[in-house]
């Protein structure tokens, strides 16, 4: 897991996951609310107990817990690159956005006040202002008038500037950052929700993916997570992890994570702009590359002209007004059009890995409820019907009969099942996979992981606290004695009361014998 992530980004992970959860924590917790391995959670949380605020505590049990002070407050100041390194980066991809709008803009302003003044040499002067007006009004995406509006849309949405719109055309939305601790999270959330025993099958209700796969992350994460895989007598493989379940606030029972049909990833768009954003982008691009191109025609004539005038060779590409007003200029404007369609293919190949992964996740529906429970058989009627409906909240069209097959087909294979794609009316059968979740549910119930505590604190690093936890200690100590000698002075007691009643019973049996022998 270390070659995944920096150090900085775990450490920044484990303390927002910290503040998730009330700043008290044991490992268990930061491994179920990040998704990192048991040993990096470990680690993480050590280097903050060093840097921030707080102290460590173990219970009676051995545990090891944090205690930081809320809100994880710095005991020393970061550097200054440290604290501002990820608002830098902003900034220079704004600046970047907001570079490649100006220089849009800047020739279309250069071009339009060089076409007007060609058209009117009288009127020169406001001209310009009219191409000044005309940038502020691209700029805005309305008049100056009504710049205070200018950035909310005909239907009420709001609009995004012309800058941002020239970088989508570009280079595509962006799209929120993905965790990428998200599943190992997921799958430490689906641990603690299953009580610390889970199967395949509910990983695969979970994740969406593939049964190969789920067995290789479930794999991966017993030995991060410190788990045990273990074959119960009827061959059902559970996974169990009793270090996960261990809390700071134990008896409550976690949320199930969202099922994979309920995290469906959306076609990503070309540009994410309206068809009217793109028409502009378009239309300014393409009037600054028409006049570059006719700047590169006609300044080399000039400058033909002119060497004949006066005899002297003048080089093309040495001259500064051939060079800015059309050979940098028409690149550039090429360069806006050329990059969207090199991106096309990927953009396609994409879409269609996402829209092959939605088709998987919305059949999922149809076969678990989504609290974990599978249905033991499920009809091609209901099946289709299902996936529809989970892919029409996100997908406009729907899933063909071939998308359909190919994802039944592969998941009746890896739950057991036998899949006819000729029959309309089949039913698809999974007993295999009913049996696996009751087996492992029993084992749930045999372990009872869920009742775990990590009991009262006997250690802090806080010596004030230390001192009040001895004092608390010695009084727990001197209560067990006091239970201890109570039950043995009970005993003892018991014992007598018993000797005694002995004592009578032989003594009553004696001089029932006497006065039978008279």
């Amino acid at each position: 897991m270390g070659t995944l992530l920096k150090d900085s980004t775990k450490l920044d992970i484990v303390r927002r996951a910290v503040i998730a959860r009330g700043c008290s924590v044991t490992i268990g917790d930061i491994v179920s609310e990040t998704g990192l391995d048991n040993e990096t959670a470990k680690s993480c949380l050590n280097s903050l107990i060093s840097t921030h605020e707080g102290v460590m505590r173990v219970s009676e049990k051995g545990e090891l817990l944090y205690e930081f002070s809320k809100g994880c407050i710095l005991r020393d100041q970061r550097s200054w690159w440290e604290r501002n390194q990820k608002a830098i980066y902003k900034g220079i991809k704004a600046v970047f956005k907001v570079v490649i709008f100006l220089f849009l803009l800047v020739y279309f302003i250069i071009y339009l006040c060089i076409l007007i003044a060609l058209l009117s040499q009288n009127r020169n002067s406001r001209s310009s202002s009219g191409g000044f007006d005309m940038a502020i009004w691209f700029f805005w995406g309305r008049s100056s008038r009504s710049r205070s509006d200018s950035y909310i849309g005909s239907s009420g949405e709001k609009r995004e500037p012309i800058y941002t719109r020239v970088y989508n055309f570009m280079f595509g939305p962006e799209e929120p950052e993905k965790d990428p601790l998200e599943m190992r999270t997921r799958c430490a959330q689906l641990i603690r929700a299953r009580n610390g025993v889970i199967t395949v099958e509910d990983w695969m209700m979970v994740s969406g993916q593939s049964r190969e796969k789920c067995e290789s992350d479930l794999a991966r994460y017993t030995a991060e997570f410190e788990g045990d895989a273990e074959i119960l007598e009827n061959g059902t493989l559970v996974y169990v992890f009793p270090d996960v379940m261990k809390s700071m606030k134990s008896g409550n029972r976690p949320q199930f994570p969202k099922p994979a049909w309920k995290t469906l990833e959306a076609p990503r768009k070309l540009s994410g702009n309206s068809a009217g954003g793109n028409a502009m982008v378009i239309g300014l691009n393409l009037f600054n590359l028409i006049m570059a191109w006719a700047c590169t025609s006609i300044i080399p004539q000039i400058l033909a002209d002119q060497a004949a005038q006066t005899g002297q060779t003048v080089s093309v590409m040495g001259d500064s007004t051939f060079l800015w007003l059309g050979l940098i200029p028409l690149i550039f404007s090429i360069l806006i059009f050329a990059v969207p369609l090199f991106r096309i293919p990927a953009h396609i190949k994409e879409n269609g890995r996402r829209r092959k992964e939605a088709v998987r996740k919305s059949l999922l529906s149809a076969v678990f409820d989504g609290n974990g429970s599978a249905y033991s058989s499920v009809s091609r009627t209901a099946a289709v019907a299902a996936t529809k409906k989970q892919m029409g909240q996100v997908y406009v069209k729907e899933p063909t009969s071939d998308e359909f097959n190919e994802a039944m087909a592969d998941l009746c294979d890896e739950l057991g099942s036998t899949f006819d794609p000729n029959d309309p009316n089949a039913t698809y059968k999974f007993p295999d996979m009913e049996m696996r979740l009751n087996e492992a549910e029993r084992k749930r119930q045999q372990l009872d992981l869920k009742s775990q505590d990590v009991g009262r604190v006997i250690f802090s690093t806080n010596n004030d606290e230390y001192e009040s936890i001895e004092s608390d200690n010695a009084s727990h100590d001197l209560q067990d004695f006091d239970r201890v000698l109570m039950s043995s002075q009970n005993s003892s007691q018991a014992r007598n009361q018993s000797r005694l009643d002995d004592e009578d019973s032989r003594s009553a049996a004696n001089n029932h014998a006497s006065s039978s022998s008279r």
